[in-house]
């Protein structure tokens, strides 16, 4: 290995710890503020040093051919202590304005999504209910005045069943319906 590919390589292990260190950050900050459950802190840890073990060897294999020795990790872990002295209060008080400012997208999308779509959808069901409500009602004042109506012909008919010829076609009509109500109700018991 070159003098040159050792530089190369402890200059993406420095790089390597700082990204590192930021990504933890970004993960305990996310963590935080988003009140996730305590007992997922394990996994998140987990998964954050399995990628990060994953990325490592990724860049070694990139630059010296995956040779693993002792300025590897100095460097990771000179990167890892540069970055929590000078930059790790920083990228966390950034890291918090923008999941802050994410925070507030998301409440204004909800918001939006409220005020365009579901108030418009509310209005409507109760404009249409109001209809449908008014039209009920004038069908029902339309049939007890149709009703109030034929009231003096209900004797009519009555005086017309009696009668010999009417009252055989209601009997006859009267019988078929019988019928008619025996056959269907027979057919659904054999189903």
């Amino acid at each position: 290995m070159t003098l040159q590919i050792q530089f190369l390589t402890l200059a993406m292990m420095l790089g390597s710890g700082i990204l590192l260190g930021t990504v933890y950050d970004a993960c305990r900050v996310a963590a935080a503020d988003f009140r996730l459950p305590r007992w997922t802190f394990p996994l998140i840890d987990a998964t954050y040093w399995a990628a990060a073990t994953v990325f490592v060897f990724q860049l070694l294999r990139y630059s010296n051919g995956a040779e693993v020795r002792l300025f590897v990790f100095l460097g990771l872990a000179a990167g890892a202590i540069a970055y929590y002295a000078l930059l790790s209060k920083l990228v966390m008080k950034v890291i918090h304005q923008c999941i802050a400012f994410l925070k507030r997208l998301f409440r204004f999308a909800v918001w939006l999504v409220h005020l365009l779509i579901v108030k418009p959808l509310m209005l409507l069901y109760r404009v249409l209910l109001t209809i449908f409500g008014m039209l009920a009602a004038l069908t029902v004042l339309l049939a007890k005045v149709m009703l109030q109506l034929l009231y003096p012909f209900r004797r009519l008919w009555g005086w017309m069943i009696k009668r010999k010829p009417f009252h055989k076609l209601y009997s006859l009509f009267h019988r078929f319906w019988k019928w008619i109500k025996y056959k269907y109700n027979r057919g659904n018991k054999e189903e």
